[in-house]
């Protein structure tokens, strides 16, 4: 299991929590369609937006953590991700934010398996379960 987890300063704290869910949305889509990472869905991906709530707009910065180290995932994968991002970062800024004049976005940490440690409640994540206990997930 793998979770990347996005997280964007700079977003203004004025802003409708409908355009928050519909910005979130559009991030965790374009991780889930971009090249190279197919084996993701919208549904693992992670968004949380910090709010700037001094001087606001001026630039959007994302930073993404979470993703496996793959043979297959080359630097041209993990630009192509920050590039996905950064197109849904310059649609947003232009509808919402239109004095921001900068957007980035990064994929900071790339990880291997074994170097996670991850605990679920199965209780909340839909699964049948007799316990209400974290249970350890193990990769490979």
């Amino acid at each position: 299991m793998e979770i990347p987890i996005i997280t964007g300063k700079g977003v203004k704290a004025s802003l409708s929590p409908s355009v928050y869910d519909r910005l979130k949305q559009d991030i965790r889509e374009a991780v889930a369609g971009s090249p190279g990472l197919k084996d993701i869905t919208a549904d693992e991906v992670v968004v949380f937006l910090l709010s700037d709530l001094g001087t606001v707009g001026d630039t959007l910065v994302f930073e993404v953590t979470g993703i496996f180290e793959h043979p297959d995932r080359t630097p041209e994968v993990y630009r192509q991700l920050e590039e996905s991002i950064c197109k849904v970062l310059r649609n947003f800024a232009s509808r919402w934010i239109p004095t921001c004049t900068t957007v980035e976005a990064e994929v900071i940490h790339k990880m291997k398996g074994k170097d996670l440690t991850l605990y679920q409640r199965p209780d909340i994540m839909d699964v049948l379960a007799t316990r209400r206990r974290f249970r350890k997930i193990r990769f490979k």
